[in-house]
């Protein structure tokens, strides 16, 4: 039966049902159902999400094996949070709810390692506690069904139910359909009731919305589009800010936990080494830095001591999970089994732990990532054969179980790798064959050249190369909006500026609202010196979403460059307080301090870009030491020779 709005009841008519109840459904003369919270668990379970049962935590109290596991590096699981036996950022998460209960949604964001999902749990134990139901997806299950998804929402907040719906890893398309459920509840009157919170990492949810939206279904593209556009809605977990926060992260565990009292080095060291990034303070309170800790577990769990060689099984079921981790695929025991790998995965278990679930857990996307590092750090010719054929076989595991969504998401990890450093990309292009149900797909191998290579080639500075896979995924579509932005960012980078323009003023042709394409050009006439006109086209970008970072940060660089000096501070500053972590912002900001004579400040806000980015210490090196009149000034300052390495 379909209501005023054309939606349709809940699949199953509720009933009074003994046990835990929930105000579930109002029939026509306005009563209120009541439902058991298991059964609407049953019937919600084909959507991914999960309901919390009221005595969800007073099953769940014994948390001493989930510390224990902390201590080995995994992440804490949701019951330890709720009992408060991790350390908690208050700040963040109180900036967090005044967000969400403000605005009724909130995008949680940051890049892999900065506690988005505890941080996520944090505020699902804290509502629950305040008497909120709270419908989740911990574990990165898929979403599906999402009419079905909307209708139970619709009908547990017509039950006088107070909701909190928390959702992970918003990046990943097989979740992004919870943009539509967003926008389709949307008519609801604003109140406290209903709550969305969500997290996506960076930089994968960036290029979600600026070059991936045509991979989306039509309804979740739209609602992607409008969510991304809605002002005040995202919330960039910050890293530690300073030796004080470390200080008191260290102090809390060695209290709560009678930790070793010693500390490695002092605070400041940890917090200059580490840039406040959470997880790299976290393996430094375990003993050890990141790569250390990588190192040892590998010589212990994936090296034969004896031989003086890796254990092979064990690498390759190491680097099957670890694949899965970093793109965000959950390890079943399916997969476990369908790939005969259980024998090898047990006898791995201080990096890979099974869950009660069923599911398989790595130590922490960062932590394999920095195990690809490590692996291909090496400069031995025979080690170096032994890790391609490792690599090559644990993809080809991958690719013949047949899951075509699988196995582009562990290419485009692969290559988001390779753009960072991590696997050397004349290796990986090499290596992956890609599989016939793959390469026989239009669609999917345009994905591929379009996007998932030029992104690499881009951050490895191989513009010609980014620029050929362009045209490849071009000859396969002409209008391809993907293919078409990164070539006009391949254009731009080789100083092609005009043919540059001429592929933004195409795309701009496609979508006059395509705020990549209005930056793009507007970049294009920044790098011709014709900073004015590019500020129009910065603008242009403004007008559509007055909070996006780039076109305030590149807005302020013109008007640095035209001596518009506190109309370019205003835009500094509020891109840096929409996101701190935004390197761009900082770097730009030095321009605006270096015409105004501050010195100190132009080193401090170049020291806190390269802070964030290591990629501006040669950004300087160019445009500062060797290019950019502005810069005369400190030029020859010791300071500066420091900071870019000279």
């Amino acid at each position: 039966m379909e209501d005023k709005n054309g939606r349709t009841s809940p699949p199953t008519e509720p009933q009074n049902i003994g046990g835990d109840q929930i105000g579930y459904w109002v029939r026509g003369n306005n009563n209120i159902i009541g439902k058991n919270i298991s059964v609407i668990n049953q019937e919600i379970k084909p959507t991914g999400l999960t309901l919390l049962e009221p005595d969800y935590f007073e099953r769940r109290k014994n948390v001493k094996d989930d510390f224990e596991n902390w201590k080995k590096g995994y992440a804490f699981e949701l019951p330890s949070i709720y009992y408060e036996y991790e350390f908690r950022r208050k700040n963040v998460t109180d900036e967090i709810k005044q967000k969400l209960e403000a605005n009724n949604k909130l995008l949680i964001l940051g890049e892999s390692g900065t506690s988005k999902s505890t941080v996520l749990m944090e505020v699902m134990c804290d509502y629950f506690r305040d008497g909120y139901r709270v419908l989740h997806n911990i574990g990165s299950t898929q979403l599906a069904q999402p009419s079905d998804i909307v209708q139970y929402i619709e009908s547990l907040v017509k039950g006088k139910n107070k909701l909190l719906i928390a959702i992970d890893n918003a990046h990943d398309r097989k979740m992004s359909t919870i943009f539509y459920v967003i926008n389709q509840l949307s008519f609801i009157d604003k109140s406290k009731d209903l709550l969305f919170v969500v997290t996506a990492r960076l930089p994968e949810y960036d290029t979600l919305v600026t070059k991936r939206l045509l991979e989306l279904e039509d309804q979740d593209r739209f609602a992607l589009k409008k969510f991304n556009e809605t002002p005040d809605i995202k919330y960039p977990v910050p890293y530690f800010k300073n030796a004080e926060e470390v200080e008191q992260f260290f102090t809390f565990y060695k209290s709560k936990y009678n930790a070793d009292k010693s500390t490695p080095k002092n605070y400041v060291d940890i917090f200059n080494e580490t840039a406040g990034h959470p997880i790299m303070v976290k393996f430094f309170l375990l003993g050890k830095g990141l790569r250390e800790d990588v190192e040892n577990r590998y010589k212990f769990y994936l090296f034969d001591s004896e031989t003086k060689k890796t254990i092979s099984e064990n690498i390759k079921t190491m680097l099957i999970c670890s694949l899965y981790s970093i793109s965000n695929n959950p390890i079943t025991d399916k997969i476990v089994d369908d790939m005969k790998m259980r024998k090898y995965a047990k006898a791995i278990i201080g990096i890979l732990r099974r869950r009660e679930d069923g599911t398989w857990i790595t130590i922490h996307p960062r932590w394999d990532m920095e195990l690809f590092s490590y692996l291909f750090s090496i400069h031995d010719e025979d080690e170096i054969d032994d890790r391609k054929t490792q690599l090559s076989d644990a993809c080809s595991s991958i690719f013949d179980l047949g899951d075509k969504e699988i196995s582009i998401s562990v290419i485009l990890a692969l290559y988001d790798m390779a753009g960072e450093g991590r696997i050397p990309i004349n290796i990986l292009d090499g290596l992956v064959r890609i599989p016939n149900y793959i390469a026989n797909d239009k669609g999917a191998m345009y994905k591929i050249h379009a996007y998932t290579k030029p992104v690499a080639y881009y951050n490895l500075k191989m513009y010609d190369e980014m620029l050929f896979e362009c045209d490849e995924a071009l000859r396969m579509n002409h209008i391809g909006v993907t293919a078409l932005s990164n070539k006009g960012l391949a254009l731009n980078c080789l100083g092609k500026y005009q043919e540059a323009i001429e592929v933004f003023d195409k795309l701009l042709e496609i979508d006059p609202s395509d705020i990549y394409a209005l930056n793009g050009k507007g970049s294009s006439l920044d790098n011709q010196g014709k900073y004015q006109e590019a500020i129009e086209w910065y603008d242009k970008a403004l007008k559509i979403d007055s909070n996006h970072v780039i076109a305030l940060g590149n807005k302020g660089f013109g008007l640095s460059k035209l001596n518009r000096l506190e109309e370019a501070i205003q835009c500094f500053d509020k891109a840096i307080k929409l996101n701190p972590s935004y390197a761009n912002a900082w770097y730009n900001r030095c321009y605006y301090m270096v015409k105004k004579g501050e010195i100190n400040e132009v080193l401090k806000n170049l020291e806190e870009a390269i802070r964030l980015d290591k990629n501006y210490r040669d950004f300087a090196k160019i445009d500062f030491a060797k290019t950019d009149k502005d810069f005369d000034s400190i030029r020859n300052d010791e300071r500066f020779k420091k900071l870019i390495g000279d």
